[in-house]
């Protein structure tokens, strides 16, 4: 068949097609000296290939080589034709021809352009310009064959190969010179064998015992005393198995899939055993053979076997019998098969393995892990650690990728980044984050990866290396796959790297996040995570600045395009980021699509959830705007879908259902909730009554009470019965579902103290309330409660509050069933330092004298453990406070650079009645923070403060003195002043401070008297306190 009858495909590669261009054009031209124009980071002025016809040197032709993405489905358009033309203009010496060569079919558009511009250019004495198509370039080739043998063997003549071959044959001469230079070489390799080791040395192998999963967690290389700690994977038994009756086996599985641990596990069962373990030290020696056992059975390991010379192995194996067995370790490409009979660790297997085992002890996991992330613990903000373990099991293809996810290596991404600089290979891990991100961590070939980084001036070897580098790392899943071990890596890691480079590093990421935000084959949802990173994703820095504002508008463009529900949801999400980059977008991304905006909200559907955030930025950024856009949408519609809500869109209907009311159109919100079906709503309460339902009935009925509170009551009255039986079967959790309707719509809960005169809750909510609990029991509830976790004790405590409010009688009854030792052993070890959850939750038990009692003796009881003691547990709990002072100990009046004015003050007013000189040894220790705090900018921060500070000054004069002579005298006078103007508590604390530091000599003094002569009225202290 003839080479022009056959389907011949383009390079995959857009590498190898410049490579295929190049020999190419060097036979058509006939000039062996054409070249590639400079290497990829250098300008190349629109040529990647140049030489002259027929070598004479005198006349220059250049091709530019176009193969428009990976799948070469596109084409150069007509825009890029001309950018191209231009940018050859500077190449010099001037062309005389120029050509584009592409992959894509021949256009007939782009053919005539050519020639009308040839004319033209022609005429000014300018290059002609050509348009190569694939077709075109299979025409070139077919008078090629040299070209047609290199690139496309498989369609090469078989007549041409064997006139080739026969050329090739040598002459005499040439044979003897070839025997000549063999034996030379020969010699060589002989000298190389010799520089491996000439006899193999057989190590004995220690399990030594106290190693955890730290190494693992960290990524290092695991060895013998690892088999202890890690999981047992179920091939060891395999091995076993097999050594007993073949006396050797091979274990085979990719990098990083646990085959080492595996034979290691295997090894220590041996040992167990009283037999003894060597381990070959280098497996590229030449001379091994298996020692004499002198009649000890022993076990002849072989990691890295894949290094071994294959007859070396061979020889061992076949030595092999009962007492010299060998085990032999390789590494394997996934997916091959070329170590038949070799036991093949299943990576998934061996992760689900690991995750099951470590769930079974999950305290001494969360010791281990929480030395690398200590963000993971069982505290109420903290990572819950079975999540974390479940969701490494999730992502994990290989063990090692599990190791990095439930050691939280995202952790570690500011040093991966300074290495990844140092190995070259910091823009590839970029590119390789950045899509990631964009693509909803789809798998990625590296082939999409290089094609974003050659735009950018990487070359192919240098992206080679730096792939390399990052999979020897483990830093990607590996060649085949260019992920990274999790996509929240992805996201720290790309800060960090922008972080560290200088302006031109920086410029080039940013040019490729740009390439990135305007290619359609990434899905909104993704370019919204990038987005979202890129302004949020670090505490350091905001990139905000990386998008262009050409970028802006074409994304925003596309957006404005999305059709279906999910996909619209994410494209208001993208506008939601795009709005928040600069308030000057509002009005120029949503005015000129207001309509289509209100149409999207008259059918708010799956998109209502991302709806609401752009609605929500809009009305910050341009409130006449967001009235406009819900002015203009359809409150029938939007009824309608209001009253046709489901579990599915629940959260995202109640959301944008608030945001809308925020805007306030009282017309339009008076004409949507006439249509809104009420009976529809309210024959919910019978319909969502379990699980998750419940906790968006709450919600729903707490977005209703900004649109008709009366309708709300009645449904949360019709829910009472389900509410019950809610707080029955679990009340922690239970409540944690009712949480919206106690608060929102009962006003039965009120953590801030908010609900007070008119609007505290009237009869009816409080004897909803009331009938919410009337099914608890004591007993139950108290045997429940103590089944908490540590991230619970917040919950349970909010919970115990409405008890107590609402069956006082009952809450009296529960605490005579509570086991105090048990909540003893449940706080633990926080005893120590005792979180802010722990002490509400001990407070909440105190607020009846019974619960007080058992409280006080709890503190009694570990208050020696305890370093600092809480002013709200002191407060509680004030005998104990007392003994703690008088120990030496300190009160802790200052946690996180906030200073507890209210329970401190309260403390210490406790320990003032007993013995006021204890007061001037517990301040000492804060009066560096304290100065910090009494110069704060405005009134907010001296809440509740005027009772410390009065004993502050009074009690401990020397320390008053010293706090006041190291505040920041220009921002404490903005503060004090702002004080000054406000209520009565504010007032009183800023005239204390003022009459406190009036006699002191320097800068605070002189604040005081300025304070003083402008304040002459609210800067004298009152004579008692205000409350």
């Amino acid at each position: 068949m003839d080479f022009l009858d056959k389907q011949i495909a383009p390079p995959k590669d857009w590498v190898r097609f410049e490579d295929l261009c190049l020999a190419l054009f060097k036979q058509v031209w006939n000039d062996p000296l054409a070249q590639k124009n400079g290497r990829r980071g250098q300008r190349q002025n629109g040529v990647d290939i140049f030489g002259s016809p027929a070598s004479k040197g005198d006349v220059y032709w250049g091709v530019q080589c176009k193969a428009p993405d990976t799948r070469y489905g596109g084409g150069p358009t007509l825009a890029e034709l001309e950018a191209e033309v231009e940018k050859a203009e500077n190449f010099s010496p001037k062309l005389d021809r120029w050509i584009l060569a592409t992959t894509a079919p021949r256009d007939a558009t782009l053919q005539q352009f050519a020639r009308e511009i040839s004319v033209e250019r022609r005429e000014k004495d300018l290059f002609s310009v050509h348009v190569l198509g694939w077709d075109e370039i299979l025409d070139l080739l077919a008078g090629a064959p040299d070209v047609i043998s290199n690139f496309y063997p498989e369609h090469s003549a078989g007549v041409d190969k064997v006139i080739r071959a026969l050329r090739s044959l040598p002459l005499q001469e040439e044979s003897e010179r070839l025997i000549r230079a063999m034996r030379k070489l020969e010699d060589r390799l002989d000298s190389v064998e010799s520089m491996a080791p000439a006899q193999g040395i057989w190590a004995p192998v220690e399990f030594e015992a106290g190693r955890d999963l730290g190494p693992a967690l960290m990524g290092r290389p695991l060895g013998p005393s690892d088999a202890v700690a890690c999981p047992r994977l179920d091939e060891a038994d395999t091995v076993l198995a097999q050594l007993e009756v073949a006396y050797s086996v091979r274990i085979a599985g990719e990098p990083g899939a646990g085959k080492s641990v595996c034979a290691y596990q295997a090894a220590l069962t041996l040992a167990r055993a009283g037999k003894r373990i060597l381990r070959l030290s280098d497996p590229r020696s030449l001379a091994v053979g298996l020692n004499d056992s002198a009649g000890e059975q022993t076990l002849y390991l072989v990691d890295n076997a894949h290094l071994m010379q294959p007859y070396v192995l061979n020889a061992l194996e076949e030595a092999a019998n009962p007492d010299r067995m060998v085990l032999s370790i390789h590494n394997a490409v996934r997916g091959s098969s070329n170590l038949p009979g070799a036991i093949t660790v299943d990576a998934q297997r061996a992760v689900r393995t690991i995750a099951s085992a470590l769930r079974t002890d999950l305290h001494a996991t969360l010791r281990v892990v929480r030395r690398a992330d200590d963000s993971v613990g069982e505290r109420m903000l903290d990572i819950d650690l079975s999540k974390r373990i479940d969701e490494a099991a999730i992502k994990a293809t290989v063990p090692w990728q599990f190791c990095f996810i439930l050691g939280g290596g995202w952790r570690r991404a500011k040093q991966v980044a300074r290495n990844a600089r140092v190995a070259g290979a910091d823009f590839v891990l970029a590119a390789i984050a950045a899509h990631q991100m964009a693509s909803r961590d789809a798998p990625a070939h590296q082939t999409e990866i290089i094609e974003h980084c050659r735009s950018f001036g990487l070359s192919q070897s240098d992206f080679g290396n730096a792939l390399g580098w990052l999979v020897s790392e483990r830093l990607i899943l590996g060649e085949d796959d260019c992920r990274c071990p999790h996509q929240r890596f992805s996201a720290v890691v790309l800060s960090e790297i922008l972080a560290i480079q200088d302006k031109q590093g920086r410029k080039r990421i940013a040019g490729l996040i740009n390439r990135l935000l305007t290619n359609h084959d990434y899905p909104l949802a993704g370019l919204r995570l990038l987005l979202h990173e890129l302004r949020f994703g670090s505490i350091n820095y905001q990139w905000n600045w990386i998008v262009q504002d050409a970028v802006i508008r074409r994304l925003a463009s596309r957006c404005w395009q999305a059709q279906d529900g999910e996909e619209r949801a994410f494209a208001a999400l993208v506008l939601e980021q795009l709005l928040g980059i600069s308030e000057k977008w509002a009005r120029e991304l949503i005015e000129p699509n207001a309509k289509l905006f209100s149409a999207w909200i008259s059918e708010p559907g799956e998109s209502a959830y991302g709806l609401k955030y752009l609605l929500n930025v809009l009305a910050q950024r341009d409130e006449e705007l967001a009235r406009e856009v819900v002015s203009a949408s359809d409150p029938d519609a939007v009824a309608e879908a209001f009253s046709t809500i489901e579990p599915k869109n629940a959260y995202g209907i109640c959301e944008l259902m608030s945001t809308v009311g925020n805007v306030r159109i009282q017309d339009w919100n008076a004409r949507m909730m006439a249509m809104v079906d009420k009976d529809r709503l309210r024959s919910l309460a019978q319909e969502w009554t379990y699980g998750p339902d419940a906790y968006r009935f709450a919600k729903l009925c707490r977005t209703l009470v900004g649109w008709d509170e009366e309708l709300a009551l009645k449904m949360a009255e019709d829910f009472v019965p389900a509410a019950r039986e809610i707080l029955a079967r679990d009340p922690v959790d239970g409540f944690r579902k009712l949480d919206n309707i106690a608060t929102s719509v009962l006003r039965a809960f009120d953590v801030l103290g908010v609900y007070v005169g008119v609007h505290a809750p009237d009869n009816r909510r409080k004897a909803i309330a009331r009938s919410m609990c009337s099914q608890l029991d004591a007993k139950l509830v108290a045997d429940q409660v103590l089944k908490i976790r540590k991230r619970d004790f917040q919950a349970a405590a909010h919970f115990l509050h409405f008890f107590f409010d609402w069956a006082p009688r009952k809450f009296s009854a529960m605490l005579a069933y509570i086991k105090w030792d048990e909540l003893d052993v449940l706080i633990g070890d926080d005893w120590e330092n005792l979180t802010h959850e722990a002490l509400v939750l001990l407070g909440t038990f105190s607020m009846n004298p019974p619960g007080r009692q058992r409280i006080q003796e709890l503190v009694v009881r570990n208050l020696d453990r305890i370093e600092q003691l809480p002013p709200r547990l002191a407060v509680i709990a004030p005998e104990a406070a007392l003994r703690h002072a008088r120990n030496g100990r300190y009160l802790r009046l200052v946690q996180y650079d906030h200073v507890d004015w209210r329970f401190g003050g309260l403390a210490l007013a406790v320990i003032c009645q007993a013995e006021p000189d204890l007061l001037q040894s517990l301040f000492a220790p804060f009066e560096k923070q304290l100065a910090k705090a009494l110069s704060a900018p405005n009134s907010s921060f001296f809440d509740e403060s005027e009772l410390l500070i009065r004993l502050l000054l009074d009690k401990a004069p020397d320390c008053a003195r010293r706090v006041l002579e190291h505040l920041e005298i220009r921002v404490a006078e903005n503060g004090w002043m702002d004080c000054l103007r406000k209520s009565k508590g504010h007032r009183a604390s800023a005239a204390l401070l003022i009459e406190g530091a009036i006699e002191i000599e320097g800068p605070v003094g002189d604040m005081a008297r300025r304070l003083r002569k402008r304040f002459p009225k609210s800067s004298l202290p009152p004579a008692r306190l205000t409350r």
